[in-house]
């Protein structure tokens, strides 16, 4: 056995574990992750698997089961469905290898952003047109449309609030060693904008004792707090939906869901702004009152 391949068999599912996400979407974690897991460990003993091969064939596995979708009978929309959760099992694959492996690429984080953006589109237009074809209720038009504008809405605000809260967090360690040249950058700052629950009242944490050991709970176990991200969305209505026949009712369900938890999600990044801006006026008057001394 030559050294690449005794460095490949000493992989064991820890370090695997290690090269996922510190967070993810509880259908990931719960239903994906233990099948993607060991799934990467043995992809890794071949070098012919790369990340961004593993992406293409999750692509194309998602084309397949949109190929499904377009038939509109429950047969077919059951083998689409099995077809859509297999795709999304590799590609939770491909990132993982990549951290394990080191091979990761600026080009392969771009494939595999536009290949999952490109895929919830057909998917949809296939889903939602082949029961617009099999009813003619135009209904299921409609429905792709707002498929197709929650998915965008979820991740273009998931994207600038994560970036809106770097910022915040930037802000605060610049102004911090203004006032303190001599800190190490305070990594504690972050916690404001980032955790904003951990800054409510005592009074408004016992109020929302329950929903904060949910989501103490769900941190723990590697969980995000949003139940409904797009992740179930897309798995509700590309899975779950196909599954039981109830594309439709099943897509309002989890649409409603999904709305609920980005408007909590919106509360919190607005909590977030209202400690950042009481963080930094404590820090310019810190600021302006050692001027004064100095003067």
């Amino acid at each position: 056995m030559n050294t690449w391949e005794h460095t490949l068999e000493a992989i064991t599912l820890e370090q695997v574990r290690a090269s996922s996400k510190a967070r993810d979407a509880w259908f990931t974690v719960l239903l994906v992750d233990p099948i993607a897991m060991r799934l990467v460990r043995w992809a890794a003993r071949h070098p012919w698997i790369t990340p961004n091969r593993l992406t293409a064939m999750a692509f194309t596995l998602g084309c397949l089961a949109a190929a499904c979708f377009t038939r509109a009978t429950h047969g077919w929309l059951l083998a689409g469905a099995g077809l859509y959760y297999l795709s999304f099992v590799i590609d939770c694959m491909d990132g993982k290898l990549a951290r394990l492996m080191g091979t990761g690429s600026v080009f392969g984080v771009w494939l595999d952003f536009i290949f999952d953006r490109l895929l919830v589109v057909i998917c949809t237009v296939a889903l939602m047109g082949g029961q617009y074809a099999h009813t003619d209720n135009v209904a299921y038009i409609v429905l792709g449309g707002v498929v197709i504008f929650l998915n965008l809405f979820r991740y273009v605000n998931g994207q600038t609030m994560a970036q809106a809260r770097e910022q915040m967090r930037r802000q605060l360690q610049e102004l911090n060693e203004k006032v303190e040249p001599a800190a190490a950058p305070a990594d504690a700052l972050a916690a404001g904008p980032v955790d904003s629950f951990s800054q409510l009242s005592t009074g408004t944490r016992a109020k929302l004792g329950r929903l904060l050991a949910v989501r103490d709970f769900l941190t723990r176990h590697r969980m995000r707090g949003q139940l409904v991200s797009a992740i179930e969305f897309q798995m509700a209505v590309f899975i779950l939906g196909p599954a039981l026949n109830a594309v439709m009712a099943v897509t309002i369900i989890f649409g409603g869901f999904l709305l609920v938890f980005e408007l909590a999600m919106i509360f919190q990044f607005w909590l977030s702004t209202r400690t950042f801006n009481r963080q930094m006026t404590r820090l310019r008057q810190r600021l302006t009152e050692g001027a004064t001394v100095i003067a």
